[in-house]
């Protein structure tokens, strides 16, 4: 009988080291996943926030304009490539507007130019939101995953200027 549970030992602690190794790697799994769902979602308020700031009639410099761009320039690796398809025709918005805000703060131009500048950063707004969506769902959540857009859905959804220079709604 000892003899018995001796031979059973060796399977025994085989079986539970191979429990705790699998409990281990899933731990790993999912602070990695947890890991890249924090800096995809920082990358996400940036791209955010300063359609917001500019939502709220703040101005933005050119210098701020660059300072944001470097810090979205991270979505390249994390993301795939329609991310960055809405990304830079944005930095060139919000260029466009940082270049209108600071010409009315000097009293060069007429507020109209900086307005249509502020509407035109905000129509990227829905499609940001489209374009983040399949990567902001943690590993593990119970909601569905939304698939990725393709380029060409994501270049539908990036608004388009009309010939005289509008943005449309």
């Amino acid at each position: 009988m000892i003899e018995f549970l001796q031979a059973l030992l060796t399977p025994i602690i085989a079986v539970a080291t191979t429990l705790i190794a699998y409990q281990q790697y899933r731990i790993r799994r999912d602070e990695r996943s947890l890991a890249l769902y924090d800096r995809r979602l920082a990358i996400y308020k940036n791209a955010i926030g300063i359609v917001d700031k500019i939502r709220a009639g703040n101005d933005v410099t050119g210098l701020e304009a660059f300072t944001w761009l470097s810090s979205v320039a991270e979505a390249r690796f994390l993301f795939g490539e329609e991310v960055q398809a809405v990304l830079e025709p944005l930095f060139g918005a919000v260029y466009e507007y940082a270049g209108e805000s600071e010409a009315e703060v000097n009293q060069e131009t007429l507020s109209v130019k900086c307005a249509d500048a502020a509407l035109k950063v905000e129509s990227y707004r829905n499609s940001l939101e489209k374009v983040f969506e399949p990567y902001l769902q943690p590993a593990g959540s119970p909601i569905r995953r939304k698939p990725r857009l393709s380029i060409k859905k994501v270049e539908e959804l990036i608004p388009k200027e009309k010939p005289d220079g509008d943005v449309p709604f």
